[in-house]
């Protein structure tokens, strides 16, 4: 690689997206988009630990308070077992929604929900200032997306088997030749989707906070921290929600 060049140029159509930030955006924007630089930061992957901590340290809160005998019937009163329950009933039942398979809700329901509490907690640290929140950078939504995308196929060969490739060839197989590269190029698109989507809103939203909070530091911020916590269950969701739907596809039986 020559001497300006990172592992990132070698992605493929990086270069055609840098080329459409730097146009739209200016080149220190999509630089600063893109985490471009020579030498990798550690930075993202310690944000992304202590981001795991914090959520272990929450599960392991809420598992010592329910199966406490006392909790079985919760309180009247609003505490964390309750919340914490609200949290996760809503989530299962909208997983439930999407995938309508109660097997696959349940299989798949604990990877979701941390995708979920990942992104929504990392998003959440980002505007306390002197952090950095994780899924600002290229690297890490990447690496989340193409952990989807074979999973998602993994769900497929593990419940259909070899009649899996049928999902990419289509049930005729005269039209199989123009199926199957059609087919091939929607499923790569899908962790660039989740990619892009996911880096280009909480870029935006962090952007905008960190303008507004430097030139008016006192009350004007506060609506745009309304609008930072929206955007990070939204986005929250929208992943979450897209995962369950890739796996669903996967998972069904017509193809």
């Amino acid at each position: 690689m020559g001497e300006h060049t990172t592992w990132l140029d070698l992605l493929p159509g990086f270069q055609s997206l840098q080329e459409f930030l730097r146009q739209y955006f200016g080149r220190s924007w999509s630089n600063s988009f893109l985490q471009k630089q020579e030498h990798f930061t550690l930075v993202p992957v310690f944000m992304s630990l202590f981001v795991f901590l914090i959520i272990l340290m929450v599960s392991l809160r809420y598992r010592k308070i329910s199966e406490d005998p006392s909790f079985i019937i919760p309180g009247k009163k609003v505490n964390f077992l309750n919340i914490t329950d609200f949290i996760l009933h809503n989530l299962e039942n909208l997983t439930y929604d999407i995938s309508g398979d109660r097997d696959l809700t349940r299989e798949i329901f604990p990877l979701i929900v941390t995708i979920f509490l990942f992104i929504f907690t990392g998003s959440m640290l980002g505007m306390m200032p002197g952090f950095l929140p994780p899924n600002s950078t290229l690297q890490l939504n990447l690496a989340m997306a193409l952990f989807v995308f074979f999973y998602t196929h993994y769900l497929g060969i593990k419940k259909h088997s070899w009649r899996y490739v049928k999902q990419f060839t289509g049930s005729n197989i005269m039209l199989a030749p123009l199926m199957l590269p059609i087919e091939i190029l929607s499923h790569l698109s899908r962790p660039l989707s989740l990619t892009v989507r996911l880096l280009g809103n909480l870029f935006a939203e962090h952007k905008v906070m960190a303008i507004f909070t430097a030139l008016f530091p006192l009350l004007l911020p506060i609506p745009f921290l309304f609008l930072g916590i929206l955007t990070a269950l939204i986005q929250s969701l929208v992943f979450m929600m897209l995962s369950v739907v890739y796996f669903s596809l996967a998972t069904a039986e017509e193809h």
